[in-house]
C-alpha cells in the first residue's frame, strides 16, 4: 500500500480476503494498515494540547476497529469506508472523554469561541 488514502474498493476487497482466511476470520496486515491510515488522517481534523492525545486517539481508533470488523456483512453493505470511519470517530469521543473527563456533573463547558456567538 503506497498510496496515502484508502479506497472503498481496495478495503472492500482487503475485508473479503480477511473472512475467507484458511486460519478463520482474521484481519490481513494490509487491513490493519488501512484502519491505521484512516484514523491517522481523521486525527488530522482536530487539535490537541499534547501530542500524546493524538497517539491515543488514532490507537483507540484502530482498537475500536479491530474489535467491531467481523460486524460488517460484506454481502450486504458495500461502504466500508463508512463503517469504519464511523468506528474511528466513535473510538477518537470514548478516548477523548478517558483522556479530557468533565469535572463537574451538569456543567457547560464554554469555549473562547462560543462567547462571540452570543
Amino acid at each position: 500500500m503506497a498510496k496515502n488514502y484508502v479506497n472503498n474498493k481496495v478495503l472492500l476487497h482487503e475485508l473479503k480476503l480477511s473472512f475467507d482466511s484458511s486460519m478463520g476470520p482474521e484481519p490481513t496486515d494490509e487491513l490493519i494498515k488501512m484502519w491505521q491510515l484512516m484514523a491517522t488522517k481523521f486525527s488530522y481534523n482536530m487539535q490537541y494540547r499534547d501530542p500524546m492525545d493524538r497517539d491515543d486517539i488514532i490507537q483507540q481508533g484502530v482498537i475500536d476497529c479491530y474489535a467491531y470488523w467481523k460486524n460488517f456483512d460484506v454481502n450486504k453493505g458495500s461502504n466500508a469506508f463508512a463503517y469504519f470511519t464511523q468506528i474511528i470517530k466513535n473510538g477518537a469521543a470514548k478516548a477523548w472523554r478517558v483522556i479530557h473527563p468533565i469535572h463537574f456533573r451538569g456543567s457547560i463547558s464554554i469555549s473562547r469561541w462560543d462567547i462571540w456567538s452570543i
